[in-house]
């Protein structure tokens, strides 16, 4: 028996993000059975992105597709316990992990560990110009 688990790359979620900072959009999560993703279609369907970004509409959406298919309000958008914070007057998405790390600490009980600071050359000074340019770069 065949087994197929549908698996996003980082690469496709950060272009994603990016878009959705840019362009000022909502972002939402919602699980959808895997069968309604896959079925079989007789004709091909193409669809346009709804003009704004209307919550009313988002949210009547929402609630249309979860009545009609078999589906899961996630909550906030997070990715894989990654959670997505907005600042939407500086069009900026940031992660981060910190529900994850928490999970992890109480799941493990170390509660009371002792936390040390990660220690970082003072001389090293992180920029954007640093970052890879070509996918020849981002593929290295």
């Amino acid at each position: 028996m065949k087994r197929f688990s549908p698996v996003v790359r980082f690469a496709s979620v950060r272009l994603i993000l990016a878009i959705v900072a840019h362009l000022d959009l909502e972002l939402f999560q919602m699980d959808v059975k895997t069968a309604f993703l896959n079925g079989e279609l007789d004709e091909e369907i193409y669809m346009d992105q709804p003009e704004g970004n209307n919550m009313e509409m988002i949210v009547a959406t929402q609630k249309w597709l979860s009545s009609t298919f078999e589906m899961k309000d996630m909550g906030e958008a997070e990715y894989i316990g990654v959670k997505i914070h907005r600042d939407r007057s500086k069009k900026l998405l940031s992660l981060s992990q910190e529900t994850y790390i928490k999970r992890i600490i109480e799941r493990f009980r170390m509660h009371n560990a002792n936390p040390v600071d990660t220690p970082m050359d003072k001389s090293c000074v992180l920029s954007k110009e640093l970052c890879p340019k070509t996918e020849e770069e981002r593929n290295a």
